[in-house]
């Protein structure tokens, strides 16, 4: 006998619980074989456990759906049809598990043809679909909101796109002309400073045509020119439709932009909704921002456009370390509440509860984030964070 024909629902075979199904078959007590894979289950599979029985405080708890483990469910290409969703869902059930999370990702060649588009209204009909017939047979349904990791997309704006920043600069002798040209919307910054360190700042005197009328009256001054790129880093594994930038988590307007297709897709549906959106791991690879010199300056209490040749030159000295370290070394408070209120968590339970009329929550992965770095460096250990699914808010500080 194979291990597939052990697997099935207690209860299930007429003539009673003959045959043990894969969680009862790991939910043993502490001290039996089963025990530290339950373990695992239980902790890295997104579930908590309920109330031991009121009469025996050291009876296991009941078995639910929030008990047993819930697994990521990879929809390559969502080359999905109702068919097949019945057919897995039912073995899901069939192995013990208590739910599925939604992940679109690529596709697989020779399928092109059966690709649905992300949040399209055949995505949505099929997502419903799979919500309908997880209540069915006890299962819960949770989906990340996008497609592959990270959060990102086609209607994500370069502004919005993971930046890097971008540092030019210019010499220019004493009466010497500034001869470049530079785009006012995308400059961000543009400083001259005096061999003494005096600074001049120059962003507003850039013309409608991009000049800039300045000559240095005497020495020779470095002219730095502040503006960002996206960092070249888009979604990983995208699914069809989920495919473009990566947005800035460090800019809260871009998580409010790219949220909009999700409400506009729930807004127009009308079928059931999954459990709980989800927010995937910190990874990305962002070091600037639109309003990064004002965050700084609200945080640091000084401007960092007036410290440019300290933050983007060579010198070694104790004044560069010092602004250095202010702008690698945040708040790691400041920048957590920045996260949760207005940024990423905060924003996906403003918007998605408006959306899909609050029957869907937050879920937060906290592996890779910077509070866990944060956490790792304080306490030199290294400590695994995990949000589990059924979370009732984002974390708050």
């Amino acid at each position: 006998m194979n291990n597939d024909e052990n697997i099935k629902v207690a209860g299930s075979s007429p003539a009673g619980r003959t045959r043990k199904s894969l969680s009862d078959q790991l939910m043993k007590p502490p001290g039996k074989p089963g025990f530290a894979c339950t373990l695992f289950l239980v902790f890295f599979g997104g579930a908590t456990l309920s109330a031991p029985a009121a009469d025996d405080a050291l009876a296991w708890p009941v078995l639910t759906s929030q008990t047993r483990p819930w697994a990521y469910w990879w929809w390559m290409g969502s080359a999905v049809d109702k068919t097949n969703l019945t057919r897995e869902l039912q073995r899901y059930h069939d192995a013990g598990l208590g739910g599925v999370h939604i992940v679109p990702i690529f596709g697989a060649k020779g399928w092109e043809s059966n690709y649905i588009s992300y949040l399209s209204p055949r995505w949505m009909e099929m997502m419903g679909y799979t919500v309908t017939e997880a209540h069915r047979l006890d299962l819960g349904v949770d989906m990340t909101t996008g497609t592959g990791w990270c959060f990102g997309g086609p209607n994500v704006a370069s502004r919005d796109a993971n930046a890097s920043v971008v540092v030019r600069m210019f010499d220019l002798a004493a009466r010497e002309r500034l001869k470049e040209k530079f785009d006012h919307d995308a400059t961000q910054a543009l400083v001259a400073f005096s061999p003494e360190g005096k600074c001049l700042e120059l962003t507003e005197s850039i013309s409608t045509n991009g000049e800039v009328f300045f000559s240095p009256p005497n020495g020779t001054w470095r002219v730095y020119a502040i503006s960002q790129n996206p960092s070249s880093q888009k979604v990983k594994r995208a699914a069809p439709g989920g495919e473009g930038w990566m947005l800035n988590p460090f800019y809260p307007p871009a998580m409010s932009n790219y949220l909009r297709r999700f409400s506009d897709a729930f807004t127009n549906y009308d079928g059931p909704k999954p459990r709980a959106q989800y927010q995937d791991s910190y990874e990305y690879k962002s070091a600037w921002s639109p309003d990064f010199f004002a965050q700084f300056e609200k945080r640091r209490g000084y401007k960092l456009q007036t410290e440019l040749p300290a933050l983007f030159g060579t010198n070694q000295d104790d004044h560069a370390a010092r602004v250095k370290s202010d702008y690698v070394k945040p708040s790691p408070t400041s920048w957590w509440r920045n996260r949760s209120r207005s940024g990423l968590s905060g924003r996906m339970n403003t918007v998605l509860s408006r959306a899909t009329k609050r029957t869907a929550r937050p879920a937060i992965c906290s592996t890779s984030t910077p509070w866990q770095t944060f956490l790792r460096r304080k306490y030199s250990a290294p400590i695994a964070i995990r949000s589990f699914p059924n979370s009732p808010r984002p974390l708050r500080t």
